[in-house]
Formats: structure tokens, sequence, C-alpha cells
């Protein structure tokens, strides 16, 4: 739930700045929830069950449930994830000493964050030097780190992408959140 949670906010603030399709950034009338984007993810999941369902067989539903789908495409998502609250946490330590040296803070806006990004790089490397044992010696494991990789570096065409051709749209990204909020 956590995953698809994540996955649907994600689709849902890149529809609503227009980076993905905008009906992603569609809320429900009554609700309140991002469910075309919560729909879209699962489709998706769907699709990926699906996916390991016709290529493992479907003989051992617990075994390739859990440990097959579940446990590699958590792991999948677990380094994507880490990887990039390690990038977030340098980005803090250099928007701060860049953009508001004014508010820099010894602990919040440098010790912590350089903490926060040493720790979890390492979890990466650990992930990664410890694949054939979180991978379980199943074969897709061999494929997790070049997913991952593919991942980033389509993100960062995307990003190099939507900043040469709509540089507008590049700066307002991860903006929206702050309107209507009172200056300090």
């Amino acid at each position: 739930m956590a995953f698809h949670n994540t996955a649907a906010r994600y689709f849902y603030s890149l529809g609503r700045e227009r980076v993905l399709p905008a009906s992603l950034g569609k809320t429900h009338p009554v609700h309140r929830t991002p469910h075309v984007a919560s729909f879209t993810q699962s489709v998706i999941a769907a699709v990926l069950v699906l996916a390991f369902a016709i290529k493992e067989g479907t003989n051992d539903p617990n075994t390739q449930a859990y440990l097959e789908v579940y446990g590699l495409l958590a792991l999948v998502g677990t380094i994507l994830i880490v990887a990039a609250q390690a990038v977030v946490s340098l980005a803090i330590i250099m928007y701060f000493r860049t953009h508001h040296p004014e508010d820099h803070h010894w602990w919040k806006t440098l010790l912590a964050p350089a903490i926060a990004l040493v720790t979890q790089a390492y979890v990466v490397y650990l992930c990664v030097a410890n694949m054939d044992f979180l991978g379980g010696g199943l074969a897709f494991a061999n494929w997790i780190i070049w997913i991952d990789l593919a991942v980033l570096i389509i993100g960062i065409l995307g990003a190099v992408y939507i900043k040469a051709s709509d540089p507008e749209k590049y700066d307002k990204i991860g903006r929206l959140i702050y309107e209507g909020l009172p200056e300090k």
C-alpha cells in the first residue's frame, strides 16, 4: 500500500504540474483523492503482476507473489527511493548554501542532511553489493540495478528536456504546493 500510495501521489503531482498528462492531476469531486492517478497506478501494478505470472507461472502463488513480485519489485523501489532521498539530502545542503545562506542552520541545513546523505548512500551501496542475497537468487534480481539506472537516466533526461523546451514549467515543478501560503 505504501508503494501504491507513493506512486499514485507522484503521478498526481506530476499530472497537476503538467509534467505527465494533466488528467493524472485530477481529484475526486467528493472524496478529494487522486483517483485517476491511483487507478493508473493500479493498472500498472496489474500489468506487472500479469507479466510475472506469464513469465514465472502461477503454480506456487505464495512464492511467486511474495518473493518474486513483491520482494523483487519492492527492492527496485527501495533502491530508487533511498537514492532519491540521498540526492534530496545533498540538495538541501546546496540549496541553503546558495539561495538562502541567511536561513542556514548548522544542524537542520548542514549536518543532519550530510549524515542522511552518507547513510542513505551507504544503504544503496549495501543493496547493490548484496543483490545476490536480497534477490534470493532469482533471475530478475540481475536486472534490478539496470532497471533502476534506466529509471534514473530517463528521469534525468526528462528533466533536461523539460528545462530546455519549457524553462518556465521546469522552474515551477514542485512549487505548486506553496501557492497560497503566507510569506515569512
